[in-house]
């Protein structure tokens, strides 16, 4: 049977298992990495899942990172006014 979980949980699940066998930091680094990629390819749903994958992360590690509402759930719209001049690419 498949089973279903929040992604919360299973970034939870993979982020101690990557603590057991000494990738935490490998795995976590990669998460950031991945995060910078998305937000300059301006990847709205990745950005959303790696952000859930950023938060569990913490969480595993002892942190209370609480997110705003805004935050727990992806925007489809586009960037508000005034925020295009902003975002500055390397």
């Amino acid at each position: 049977m498949l089973r279903i979980r929040l992604p919360k949980a299973g970034f939870m699940e993979i982020a101690e298992e990557a603590d057991d066998e000494g990738r935490f930091d490998d795995s976590f680094q990669t998460i950031l990495k991945l995060m910078v990629k998305a937000a300059r390819e301006r990847d709205i749903k990745k950005t959303h899942l790696l952000t859930v994958s950023l938060h569990a992360f913490l969480h595993y590690k002892g942190g209370n990172y609480s997110l705003s509402t805004e935050l727990k759930q992806p925007q489809d719209a586009a960037a508000p006014a005034g925020h295009e001049e902003s975002y500055h690419q390397s």
